[in-house]
């Protein structure tokens, strides 16, 4: 399957998450956020049980930043 990819900005700062799978073919979600434009961020890797598990946090994730004035960048 195709990875999937989002990015969200707010001022200078971005949050961005990709649903794929790793080298053994288990589902992971890797959300990505920090300042833009900086070498300063955090990551952090949830393994999920399944593409849908994965596909149902990637849109909770996607409603917070929603929520919190984030806007999606293409």
């Amino acid at each position: 399957m195709i990875p999937l990819y989002r990015r969200w900005e707010r001022g200078t700062r971005y949050y961005q998450v990709e649903v794929s799978q790793d080298l053994w073919g288990q589902w992971v979600l890797i959300q990505r956020w920090g300042r833009r434009r900086t070498a300063l961020g955090q990551t952090r890797r949830v393994p999920c049980g399944s593409h849908a598990e994965a596909l149902s946090l990637l849109a909770r994730l996607q409603r917070r930043r929603l929520q919190h004035s984030y806007c999606a960048v293409r």
